[in-house]
């Protein structure tokens, strides 16, 4: 009160000599008499919300009352058209009424909130839905009804119940095999994202995608074929899940068609734009073709797309350094030298100086990104040394040897499901303070498992070169019987650095950088223990 009436008092700006001016008062906290709730007070809105209840149950009987009526005027233009006519033209589609349109709209938005979500639940949402869905012939109709399913399945307990409500998880399949409307297929792979990623639901899914001989033929022609870029996204985190859960749908779905619809895709959403959706979208289909590595046929199949995915790996290469998105991109990183790994084996040893000789940068990358790993591990390691390792102790050291997954980790600190279908959490959470050490000692013990799976992927890509320039030269390395180890290690260095040579045509800042990440990986690499390198000599 005393500030309010020293500002109440204070003179006015210039034009307005008679005026005083005052900031407003804040708004009194709202003071419920006793023996009532807040509910009691505002008996319409839902929980803590200011949305209508009755609102709400209005829009959800319009949305009935409408496709009852749609239904029904299809069924009559139906009986009234000639048998002749039926062939040659089917009745136009029923369009939504934009008010209509408007108000689902809303309540789409609204099924965001918890609260909202579980007071749709008590009016047996699901059920009403899943009958929409069925009924309707309209795409917009069936979208918004699928997306507030699926915002609905951000809350656990409710992706278990939509996830086991009869028929509702083969409607989805059906759907995505049947609809052309980039729309509803969106909604519903993240609709199948959100169930598969949950424990509670995800048997009955997995169980039901396998069973089906003709999704996979759906995936693949929706990855070759669609242009939107949600769909796409949608479809990236969905293939992800379903290969990272299950071997069996990884070993069903791999093929030739399967990789190179996975390229297409890739191709087709572009290395862009450098916000976190679209960061987590490209890391999930490197890690994808990762994935397909993994297996017999998916060798075979790389063997017949070794091009298309190399070439791929490249642009992404690119597009990481060119951004400065190596924090950010680590797990894609891991997979795209995983890859490049598996490429450079299975391709005929002559065939391997014809791939440096090509793409010569893809080597310089390999060196810049081997070179920082090294230097930061390194520097990692003497920080915690020497607050928490006594001298002379080994144990925690950054250079222990790492057991690479069959699988690469795709455990990103920030990834989650799309952020459209992260919803809150049902469950009591604790503290604020709480959660957050939680969760940023979850996120470094993410991001310090893929640092390592990243260090050990580029050291043995990079240990494979190294090899095969001394396959190639092993006859001229015969007569020089009196070489030494470091003579030949610099030796190595030189024949790379020279295969390299075309690439540094104007390309001086890029010739001095690779000089010197060599330089530094050598010394990084004599520093390491030598139980560490014992599997890289």
């Amino acid at each position: 009160v005393p500030m309010n009436s020293q500002i109440s008092n204070m003179a006015a700006p210039s034009g307005s000599d008679t005026e005083t001016f005052r900031n407003p008062s804040p708004p009194r906290s709202e003071i419920l008499p006793p023996g009532i709730s807040k509910s009691e007070l505002h008996p319409d809105t839902v929980g803590d919300t200011v949305f209508s209840k009755q609102w709400l149950f209005s829009t959800l009987m319009s949305l009935i009352q409408t496709v009852e009526e749609n239904e029904s005027e299809q069924k009559s233009q139906q009986s009234t058209t000639d048998k002749t006519d039926e062939e040659d033209e089917e009745p136009a589609q029923t369009q939504i009424d934009p008010d209509m349109e408007s108000k689902l709209c809303q309540m789409w938005d609204m099924s965001m909130e918890k609260d909202v979500s579980y007071f749709l639940h008590e009016f047996k949402v699901i059920e009403i839905l899943y009958g929409v869905i069925m009924k309707s012939k309209v795409d917009r109709v069936q979208e918004i009804s699928i997306g507030i399913l699926g915002n609905m399945s951000c809350q656990s307990d409710l992706c278990v119940e939509i996830s086991n409500y009869p028929g509702m998880i083969d409607l989805m399949i059906l759907l995505i095999r049947q609809v052309a409307d980039t729309g509803v297929l969106a909604e519903s792979t993240r609709l199948m994202t959100v169930g598969v990623a949950n424990p509670g639901c995800q048997d009955v899914w997995l169980t039901a995608v396998k069973d089906d001989e003709c999704l996979p033929s759906s995936i693949v022609f929706m990855l070759k074929s669609t242009t939107s870029n949600d769909l796409l996204r949608n479809l990236g985190d969905l293939i992800d899940n379903l290969f990272d859960i299950s071997d069996d749908i990884l070993a069903l779905w791999t093929s030739n068609d399967f990789i190179h619809a996975v390229c297409e895709a890739q191709t087709q959403y572009g290395f862009t734009g450098t916000e976190f959706e679209n960061i987590n979208t490209i890391n999930s289909f490197m890690h994808i073709l990762q994935m397909t590595s993994t297996i017999e046929q998916g060798l075979v199949a790389l063997v017949d797309c070794s091009d298309t995915v190399y070439l791929l790996v490249r642009r992404f290469l690119f597009w990481v350094w060119d951004h400065d998105l190596f924090s950010d991109c680590i797990a894609g990183l891991a997979s795209a030298f995983s890859l490049l790994h598996v490429i450079y084996n299975i391709v005929i040893t002559t065939r391997k100086f014809e791939l440096i000789k090509q793409e010569p940068g893809v080597v310089w990358y390999l060196c810049n990104t081997l070179k920082r790993i090294l230097t930061q591990n390194e520097s990692s390691q003497q920080s915690s040394t020497s607050v928490k390792t006594p001298a002379g102790s080994s144990e925690g050291s950054s250079g222990q040897s790492v057991t690479v997954a069959t699988k690469t980790e795709h455990s990103d600190p920030s990834e989650s499901l799309d952020e459209k279908s992260a919803g809150p959490s049902g469950d009591t959470a604790p503290s604020t303070a709480e959660t957050n050490d939680v969760q940023s000692e979850s996120a470094a013990n993410a991001n310090n498992d893929l640092f390592k799976i990243l260090e050990s992927e580029c050291l043995e890509f990079f240990t494979e070169i190294m090899s095969s320039l001394d396959e190639n030269e092993q006859a001229e390395q015969n007569d020089d019987t009196g070489s030494s180890d470091d003579v030949q290690q610099v030796s190595n260095v030189e024949k790379l650095f020279s295969l390299c040579e075309a690439y540094f045509v104007d390309r001086e800042a890029k010739r001095q950088t690779m000089v010197g990440d060599l330089c530094t990986i050598c010394q990084c690499m004599k520093r390491r223990p030598a139980a560490v390198n014992e599997s890289l000599e």
